[in-house]
């Protein structure tokens, strides 16, 4: 599961990415696409901590959440900006991944144990 969340943590900004640049060009003059730029920047976020975090469950959740809420909001704001709808469906996608990693993964568990200490004598 670790190298599917890091391959598609890529493939998110690599898309992110692309929007951004197609924002740019396209809309460089009215800046339209405000919410292109927020579903674009939310993916590159959680992408980012997809790609940091791979071992941590409690940073998996928060890359769902913000996966599932690009998504959300990219297919509600679709309706506007139909190239929108690509990247919002992407994004949902991913939030399932992460979903299914966060039941499927084994994480790993911090040692809390501590070592015995060594026996030394005491000097008289």
């Amino acid at each position: 599961m670790k190298t599917t969340k890091l391959v598609s943590s890529i493939v998110s900004i690599v898309l992110a990415a692309a929007g951004i640049c197609y924002e740019l060009i396209s809309h460089a003059k009215n800046f339209s696409g405000k919410s292109c730029w927020l579903v674009a920047i939310a993916m590159i976020v959680a992408g980012i901590i997809g790609i940091v975090t791979l071992s941590s469950k409690n940073w998996t959740i928060v890359a769902t959440v913000i996966y599932a809420a690009a998504g959300i909001f990219g297919i509600i704001k679709s309706f506007k900006y139909s190239g929108l709808l690509i990247g919002s469906i992407v994004s949902l996608v991913i939030a399932v991944i992460f979903l299914i990693s966060i039941f499927k993964q084994k994480y790993d568990v911090p040692n809390t144990t501590q070592a015995p200490a060594s026996a030394s004598t005491p000097k008289q």
